[in-house]
């Protein structure tokens, strides 16, 4: 007769049933470059919708260094270039200081206390300045803008970014300061007016030997009372850049700039009310 093969005792198999542990399933873990991967997928998105706005901070942050270093750094010295006075520029009413020129974003328009207002295109982003967007008309030349927003865009794969900055004295406290042992090539060039308001060009060309890696393009809106707006955006140097002079052409200066005059030119409405 076979031999029966013992069987545990019900006791001792209820026992390992309820209190002796299943081994646990071992879970996978992502090892560091998986992990590197996920994370910058995930930031992708913000990388293209931060990325002009970090590069143009950075920019105007270098353009604020370069200004307060003129007094601490012996070793470079900066000139002053009142460029708009320069080329003839001139108020077409009487001062009233008690008339500020006011700023005023809503959405994607800013409003002027003086009846003009600017559109920006619906797909641009804009980072308005936390201050009050308000400056005093003056005869003062005291250097002093305030900067209201930072806009930026996409045309195709090239990034457009604008800041906006209010004057009290455009005409005196426009600026195109350079190195003194390497002058900019500046030009203005004005393109008439629409209302009231003067409005132009301004391109602020760096010579090559200056430490300064990008230009200056700015559009001007002067009011009567000489307060006024400007539009400011920073090129890249472009190989055509070294061969402008003073006697270029407007179209010859546009070129240099590319995509960035074309931006501040056609995405930008500026226009007076009805």
């Amino acid at each position: 007769m076979a031999k029966r093969k013992a069987r545990k005792p019900v006791w001792y198999a209820e026992y390992d049933r309820l209190f002796v542990k299943q081994r646990p399933k071992r879970k996978r873990q992502l090892n560091r470059a998986q992990v590197l991967i996920v994370v910058l997928v995930a930031l992708t998105p913000l990388a293209f919708r931060y990325w002009p706005q970090v590069m143009m901070q950075r920019r105007m942050s270098a353009q604020s260094k370069m200004m307060s270093s003129s007094t601490t750094n012996e070793a470079t010295k900066y000139i002053d270039n009142y460029a708009l006075k320069a080329a003839g520029l001139k108020r077409t009413a009487a001062i009233d200081s008690s008339r500020n020129l006011v700023a005023k974003v809503t959405g994607h328009t800013v409003s002027f206390s003086t009846g003009f207002q600017l559109t920006v295109p619906s797909s641009f982003n804009v980072e308005e300045s936390s201050r009050d967007h308000v400056v005093t008309p003056t005869k003062e030349d005291n250097g002093i803008e305030l900067r209201v927003a930072d806009f930026d865009g996409k045309n195709g794969d090239t990034y457009l970014q604008a800041s906006l900055q209010l004057y009290g004295n455009l005409i005196d406290d426009f600026d195109a300061y350079s190195e003194a042992s390497a002058p900019t090539l500046v030009k203005v060039f004005k393109t008439g007016n629409v209302g009231t308001a003067q409005t132009g060009y301004v391109f602020d060309i760096p010579d090559p030997k200056a430490e300064r890696g990008y230009a200056r393009l700015s559009r001007y809106f002067l009011f009567p009372d000489g307060t006024g707006v400007v539009l400011k955006s920073l090129p890249d140097i472009t190989d055509g850049m070294n061969k402008l002079t003073k006697n270029s052409s407007f179209a010859a200066f546009q070129a240099t700039c590319g995509e960035d005059f074309k931006s501040l030119a056609n995405d930008y409405t500026f226009t007076a009310s009805n």
